[in-house]
């Protein structure tokens, strides 16, 4: 190999190197960044609570929750759409119902 080719050979190197250098410093500057950038999201925890307290409210209301575990009410109008769960009653349920579902 000719002189001149070895230094464009070297030079072509050099450059790639360089560029995936700069690759590489970039991709770790940009993580670096994203990780001083944290957060601390209490959104879902505080939805949890407002759910819970609501629960704890309806149930002074009617300590009934227990009746409801597996059970899914449908519209008797439109019926029941996909597959069935094995574990789960079904009962209509009507728009204006008369009593409870787990007493239909």
């Amino acid at each position: 190999m000719k002189k001149e080719n070895r230094a464009g050979l070297y030079l072509t190197v050099i450059f790639h190197l360089t560029v995936i250098i700069v690759l590489l410093l970039y991709q770790i500057d940009a993580t670096v960044r994203r990780e001083e950038s944290f957060v601390i999201d209490f959104s879902k925890q505080e939805e949890i609570e407002r759910q819970i307290k609501e629960m704890e409210e309806m149930e002074k209301e009617k300590d009934d929750f227990l009746s409801y575990v597996n059970l899914f009410g449908y519209n008797p109008k439109y019926g029941i759409e996909g597959k069935a769960i094995g574990s789960v009653t079904y009962k209509p349920q009507p728009y204006n119902p008369r009593c409870p579902l787990y007493e239909a």
